[in-house]
This record gives C-alpha cells, structure tokens and sequence, in this order.
C-alpha cells in the first residue's frame, strides 16, 4: 500500500477492489479494528457501490488506464493469478480531516537512503543530462528525498519519450509522488488519485479451487471473489470501467 500510495498529501478515502460484492463490505469489528490501530477506514466494493464513488478521469488518462489495467490483468491471468485488487487512494482538498496523517519525506529503503546525500550541484547536472528543469527548491517541496526526487523525474520522462507501437498510451501523470489529477468541473479543488494493483501472488490452486466449491454454495458464483483467474480477469475489468465515470463530451 505505501508503494501504491507514495504522497506526503493526505488520504481522505481507499477504497480496496476486487470486482466482486459477497463479504466485500468492511464490518463494524474491522471499522473499530482500524479506528484502534489508527489504520484509517479502508472500504471495499460494496462499499463504494453504496457511497456511488466514480473515478473522474478525462476521456485520455481513461482510456489510457483501461488500457494499461487490461494488459496488467491479462499478464496476471496467463499466469493463474487471482484474487488481486486495485487500490484507490483518494486525495480531496475541500476535505479537512483525512484518514491518514501525511508521510513526509519517505525512505523506501537502505540503499535510496545512502543515495539520498547528493548535493544540489549533481542532482542539477542529472536533471541537465535529461534535459529537465531543475528547481533549487525542489530538496524542500518534494515529498521525497532529493536522489529520489532525481530518479523518478529521469523515469518520467523517459516514459514521456516512450512511443508504444500501438494502443496509443499516455503518461497517467507528471507528478513526483505519481498522482493522477481527477477531471473536475470546479477546476480549483480537483481530487487526486492514487491507484495500483496488490496482492498479487495468489495464483488458483486446488485451495482456492475448493473455496470457490464451498462459497457457491452459499452464494451466487458471480458475487464471490474465488474464481477461475479468465473469469476472475474479466469481472475485475468490467467493474473497473464501470467505476470510472464516462467523460462528458
């Protein structure tokens, strides 16, 4: 989750998506179970269904995402995996208490830690090399450490140079923390969206073969999350289209 969500912003909703409803609502005891850890309430998708929540992206970031989430879940499934969930986290600056404090700088590990004593002089000269901008304030503003900050602007915009030879994808976002802003009518307070995918190391095998005996007996095959990874693969995309709010033209 912190490598879905890398932000100092602070995270006012996250919602946890498998494209299935049977026991995909956060209960009262997991509600009070987070409120005590101090975990911030994460929703499920029976839950975003009852609050109505739609992704808002323009008509370019849309496709690009479909598409980009299509190809993700058709590797995913050549390998029967399952059980996987995409995972929003919502920003909305109108909100004033979020739930989750903000990060600050992070340290995402030993070896970006020792890579984080560059001066100013040398990240200047790399961010030269790629022929990007360098702001002398960047150290201060970014929610990274400033060899980070380096590493994924080089990333950026190596991915803004990419040209796929079909399909047509687009970079989701120029952001450092990798934000992706919502499309929004009142343009001065948009949301900003982080999204990913996790848990993705269950493949189907004769455990969860078995669960999807045991919960079709209890529930409609449709509604439960163990499933063949083909069929898994094809109701996750169809809810996440349907969870994305079609661009007014």
């Amino acid at each position: 989750m912190m490598s879905v969500h890398p932000t100092a912003l602070p995270i006012h909703a996250v919602y946890d998506i498998k494209g299935c409803t049977y026991g995909r609502r956060t209960t009262a005891r997991e509600r009070e179970r987070d409120a005590r850890l101090g975990l911030g309430l994460h929703l499920k998708d029976a839950d975003l269904v009852d609050d109505g929540f739609k992704l808002r992206l323009d008509s370019l970031r849309r496709n690009a995402f479909l598409s980009q989430l299509a190809l993700d879940v058709a590797f995913l499934s050549r390998r029967r995996i399952m059980d996987y969930s995409l995972l929003v986290g919502v920003h909305e600056p109108s909100r004033q208490t979020s739930i989750r404090p903000t990060l600050g700088p992070m340290r995402l590990s030993s070896n970006i830690v020792q890579r984080s004593h560059v001066d100013k002089s040398s990240a200047e000269y790399l961010l030269m090399a790629a022929d990007l901008d360098f702001d002398s304030d960047m150290a201060e503003t970014a929610p990274f450490t400033l060899a980070e900050t380096v590493d994924s602007a080089v990333r950026l915009e190596r991915a803004r140079a990419t040209r796929p030879k079909a399909g047509g994808l687009c970079v989701l976002t120029d952001r450092r923390d990798l934000g992706i802003p919502a499309a929004s009518e009142d343009a001065a307070t948009p949301c900003t969206y982080f999204l990913g995918v996790i848990d993705i190391l269950i493949k189907y095998n004769a455990k969860k073969q078995a669960e999807t005996f045991l919960k079709s007996l209890k529930a409609d095959r449709t509604t439960i999350s163990s499933v063949p990874p083909d069929e898994y693969a094809a109701r996750f995309m169809k809810f996440a289209e349907e969870r994305i709010a079609t661009p007014n033209l």
